[in-house]
């Protein structure tokens, strides 16, 4: 473990809300990470929020694979749901990097689109796409959302806050519920496919 790390979420007084224990991601000495999920309800719309730290120099797979069983978790919900953090793990090399191109490929499997896709952690030798914020809006109902997200430029620290906006658009119509969102010829999907096609 490390003397650094920690996270939490602020939540204005007037909206309800409330900690989801079950679906927090053991921390372990090969997957060190710290984690907190609430659920938030505004008007009379639910969402899960998720935000995250991973240690730096352990296995991007465990952690992966934990994620995984958490994201499955929360899909059979049915309800929107941000995850924000430092993961560590650099998205700009998941077109060279075998494991950083599995941990991408799970969150695109469980329909979650990454809002910041700009360099996060800037310095003299580097900049890397480390601190992250997910979206996916799985409900059943009609959705006009717009979701908007990046970066601040601010020089207090190597790493930018990053924000995401959403909003209502009501002029355009898109019913979510008649396609997939996103369709991944990933490893776990192909063994899905296996397993089903075993059954006839």
């Amino acid at each position: 473990m490390s003397d650094v790390g920690g996270v939490g979420i602020y939540v204005r007084s007037s909206l309800l809300h409330c900690i989801v224990s079950s679906y927090k991601i053991d921390s372990s000495t090969e997957c060190p990470v710290e984690n907190l999920w609430i659920e938030v309800t505004k008007n009379s719309s639910k969402y899960t929020i998720g935000v995250i730290y991973r240690h730096p120099g352990h296995k991007i797979s465990n952690f992966a694979e934990k994620l995984d069983n958490t994201l499955t978790q929360i899909s059979n919900c049915k309800i929107p749901r941000f995850i924000a953090g430092d993961s560590n793990i650099d998205l700009k090399k998941s077109q060279y990097h075998q494991d950083t191109k599995e941990y991408l490929d799970t969150l695109i499997v469980n329909n979650l689109t990454p809002l910041v896709v700009m360099p996060t952690r800037i310095t003299d030798r580097s900049a890397t796409l480390i601190d992250h914020i997910y979206y996916s809006d799985c409900s059943k109902h009609d959705t006009n959302n717009i979701i908007t997200g990046g970066n601040l430029w601010c020089d207090l620290t190597d790493h930018l806050p990053n924000f995401a906006f959403l909003s209502n658009n009501r002029r355009k119509k898109y019913d979510y519920t008649t396609s997939p969102l996103v369709r991944l010829h990933s490893p776990k999907e192909h063994r899905k496919i296996c397993k089903i096609s075993q059954q006839y």
